[in-house]
C-alpha cells in the first residue's frame, strides 16, 4: 500500500496548495462564485424546509407524539435518494472511463511499478470525490430541513454525513465497474457502448416516470397522492440502498439509535464491499482492458466528414467547426454533461401532458411555458460558459500553428461562434417547440418563444466567443480552471443577467394580460416595447463582444 499512500499524499498536498493559492485569485471571482453557491444552497434549503413544514401540518395527527408520521415523506425521500443513486452511477461510469483510460496521469502510472489494483483504487477515489460533491450539496439541505422540522437532535446531522459518505461509495463502485467491464467486453468502441447503455437506461427511466405520472384520476387531491405513492412503493424495498438511507435517517431523527446503527452498518458494509469487488475485478480485467482500448489508436483513419454542406468559400470555416466538434465528440466528460442536463429537461418536458396543463387555465400554461423558457436558457448560459468559453484557450501551446495558417485570425472566432450557435440553437429550439406543443399555448406565444430562443443562442454564443478572445489563458489545458478565471466568471454573470432580463421583459406583459390587469391594446404596447428592448439588447450582445474579440485576437502575440 506504499504507492497508494504516496498517491494519496500527492492529492492532499495538491489540495492544500490550491487552498493556499486562493488569496492570489480575483476577489470578484471568489465573491461571485461564493455568493451564487450560497444562494443556490439557501434556495434548496428553503424549498425543502417549506415542503416538510407543509407535510408536517398536512399529515400530523392531533397527537404530536409522531411528527411527520405520514407515508409521503419517507417514500419521497427514498425516491430522492434512488434518483441520486442512478445519476451517480452514470456520472461515475463516465468519469471513471475518462480517468482510467484517457488520463495522461494514468498513462504514466501504468508504466510505473504499481499494481493495477492500486491505480484503480486511486482513480476510483478521485472519481468518487469529483462526482459526489454535488450529491452532498443537494442532500445536506434536505437533511437539515428535515431535521429542523422534525426537531431532531444533534446526532441526526452527524449521522446524515456518515450515511451520505458511505452511500455514495456504492454507485461510485458500480459506475467504475461498469466502465471497466464495458471497456473489457467492447474494447473497440467502449465509448459508444457506454453511451448506448446509458441511453437505454435513461429510456427505461423515462418510461417509468411516464407510467408513474399517468393516472386516470382527475384532479390533484389526496387520492391522486396515494395513487402516486402506490406506484413508487418499489423505492421502499428492503433490497434498495435508498431505503436503507431514508430509513436510517428517519430512525436517527426519532432517536432510535439502535435501528439507525443497523442501517448505517448496512450502508457502510455494502459500500466497502462494492469497493472491494471493484478493486478485485480491476486486478483481473484492467490490464487487458487497458491494452485493448489503447491498442491501435494511431491506426484510425481520420477523414473530414461532410456533415456541413457548405460551399467551397466556407471550406476553412467548415474545417475549423469540424475540428471543434470532433474534439467535443471524443471527450465523453463534456458531451455526457450536456446530455444529462438537456436530457433531464427533455424528460420533464415530455411528461408535461401527464400533469394535465391542457385542462388548466391559460394563465398557468403561459406561466409554465415561460418557466420552461427560463430553465432552458439558464442551462444554455451555463453550458456556453462551461464549454464554449474555454475553446480558444484550449488551443494552448498549439495556437501558433493556427496563427501560421493562411486565414484571417477572426475566422477562428467566427468558426467557434457558428459551431456554438448550430448546436445550441438545434437543441434549444426542439425543447421549446415541444414544450409549447405539450402545453397547447397560443400560436403567438409559440412564435415569441421560438424567436426568443434564437436571440438568446446568438447572444450567448457571441458573448462566450468574444470574451474568450479578450481573456484567453493559453497556458492552461484544464477547461474547469479556465472557466473559473475572471473571464469565465464575468461571462457567466453577464449571461445570467441577460437571460433574466430578456425573460422578464417578455413575461411580465403576457402575465399581466392573462390576469386581466391590462387589456389587449396595452398588451401590444408594452409587448412592443419589451420586444424592441430585447432586439436592441441582443444586437449589442452580439456586436460588442465579437468586435472586441476580433480586435483582441488581431493584437494577440503568438
Amino acid at each position: 500500500m506504499q504507492p497508494f499512500s504516496i498517491l494519496l499524499q500527492l492529492r492532499i498536498r495538491q489540495l492544500v496548495n490550491r487552498l493556499r493559492s486562493l488569496h492570489r485569485e480575483s476577489k470578484l471571482k471568489i465573491a461571485v462564485v461564493g455568493g451564487l453557491g450560497f444562494i443556490l444552497w439557501a434556495g434548496l434549503f428553503l424549498f425543502f424546509f417549506q415542503s416538510f413544514r407543509f407535510l408536517d401540518r398536512f399529515f400530523t395527527p392531533e397527537s404530536q407524539d409522531l411528527r411527520l408520521a405520514d407515508p409521503f415523506t419517507p417514500t419521497m425521500m427514498a425516491f430522492f435518494y434512488i434518483s441520486l443513486f442512478l445519476m451517480l452511477i452514470f456520472s461515475n461510469a463516465v468519469i471513471s472511463y475518462s480517468s482510467l483510460f484517457r488520463s495522461n496521469e494514468t498513462k504514466y502510472l501504468i508504466t510505473c511499478p504499481i499494481k493495477h489494483e492500486t491505480i484503480f483504487l486511486h482513480k476510483y477515489i478521485e472519481s468518487l470525490i469529483f462526482s459526489s460533491w454535488a450529491f452532498f450539496v443537494l442532500a445536506l439541505p434536505l437533511s437539515l430541513a428535515y431535521g429542523l422540522v422534525i426537531e431532531a437532535g444533534p446526532g441526526f446531522y452527524f449521522s446524515s454525513v456518515c450515511f451520505f459518505g458511505f452511500f455514495s461509495m456504492i454507485p461510485a463502485a458500480i459506475g467504475a465497474l461498469l466502465a471497466l467491464v464495458v471497456s473489457a467486453v467492447v474494447p473497440a468502441k467502449p465509448t459508444k457502448a457506454l453511451v448506448a447503455l446509458i441511453a437505454a437506461s435513461l429510456a427505461v427511466m423515462v418510461w417509468l416516470v411516464a407510467q408513474i405520472l399517468n393516472t386516470t384520476h382527475e384532479g390533484y387531491d389526496s387520492a391522486w397522492v396515494y395513487g402516486i405513492l402506490d406506484k413508487i412503493r418499489f423505492v421502499r424495498s428492503e433490497f434498495v440502498p435508498s431505503y436503507w438511507v431514508s430509513k436510517g435517517l428517519e430512525s436517527s431523527a426519532r432517536g432510535k439509535w439502535l435501528d439507525a446503527s443497523y442501517f448505517l452498518g448496512l450502508v457502510a458494509s455494502n459500500g466497502l464491499m462494492a469497493t472491494l469487488v471493484g478493486v478485485w475485478t480491476a486486478g483481473r480485467l484492467y490490464p487487458s482492458a487497458w491494452s485493448k482500448v489503447t491498442d491501435g489508436k494511431d491506426k484510425k483513419r481520420y477523414t473530414s466528414r461532410r456533415w456541413l454542406n457548405l460551399s467551397d468559400r466556407w471550406l476553412t470555416m467548415r474545417l475549423l467547426i469540424d475540428k471543434d466538434f470532433t474534439i467535443f465528440r471524443r471527450d465523453p466528460v463534456q458531451w455526457t454533461q450536456c446530455a444529462i442536463l438537456f436530457g433531464l429537461l427533455g424528460i420533464y418536458i415530455l411528461n408535461l401532458k401527464t400533469f394535465r396543463f391542457d385542462a388548466e387555465s391559460l394563465i398557468w400554461r403561459n406561466s409554465t411555458a415561460f418557466l420552461n423558457l427560463t430553465a432552458t436558457s439558464l442551462v444554455l448560459a451555463t453550458l456556453t460558459t462551461r464549454f464554449i468559453f474555454p475553446l480558444l484557450s484550449l488551443e494552448g501551446k498549439r495556437f501558433w500553428i493556427l496563427g501560421l495558417l493562411p486565414i484571417r485570425r477572426e475566422t477562428l472566432l467566427y468558426g467557434k461562434f457558428w459551431y456554438s450557435l448550430a448546436i445550441s440553437l438545434t437543441i434549444s429550439e426542439v425543447l421549446i417547440v415541444i414544450s409549447n406543443l405539450m402545453l397547447s399555448t397560443p400560436m403567438e406565444i409559440r412564435i415569441l418563444h421560438g424567436v426568443t430562443v434564437a436571440f438568446i443562442c446568438l447572444a450567448l454564443s457571441a458573448l462566450s466567443v468574444g470574451l474568450s478572445a479578450i481573456y484567453p489563458d493559453l497556458k492552461e489545458d484544464n477547461p474547469s480552471k479556465i472557466v473559473s478565471g475572471f473571464g469565465g466568471t464575468l461571462n457567466l454573470i453577464i449571461s445570467l443577467g441577460y437571460v433574466v432580463t430578456v425573460v422578464v421583459l417578455e413575461a411580465v406583459p403576457c402575465h399581466l394580460y392573462f390576469t386581466n390587469v391590462i387589456d389587449e391594446p396595452e398588451l401590444k404596447f408594452w409587448a412592443g416595447i419589451g420586444v424592441s428592448v430585447v432586439v436592441l439588447l441582443t444586437a449589442a450582445m452580439i456586436a460588442i463582444p465579437l468586435w472586441l474579440g476580433v480586435r483582441a485576437i488581431r493584437k494577440m502575440e503568438i
